[in-house]
């Protein structure tokens, strides 16, 4: 199962940065508001989205040898 992760460019963190999304669409959405509140502003804050790749459930066994 693949999150992703809005993250911004300078490393700090606001509202924005750290939200998970479900899909890369969701997050691009939230980025598109974003910078249309800001339009032609160089003010604004740089973003990016990241895949957080979770793995599966994995069980780990241990097994014993028995003589």
């Amino acid at each position: 199962m693949t999150r992703y992760v809005i993250l911004r460019d300078d490393g700090l963190s606001d509202v924005i940065a750290g939200q998970m999304f479900a899909s890369y669409d969701e997050a691009y959405t939230l980025l598109e508001r974003y910078n249309a509140d800001f339009c032609c502003s160089d003010e604004r804050e740089s973003y990016r989205i990241e895949a957080e790749c979770l793995a599966p459930y994995q069980q780990t066994y241990t097994a014993t040898r028995r003589p």
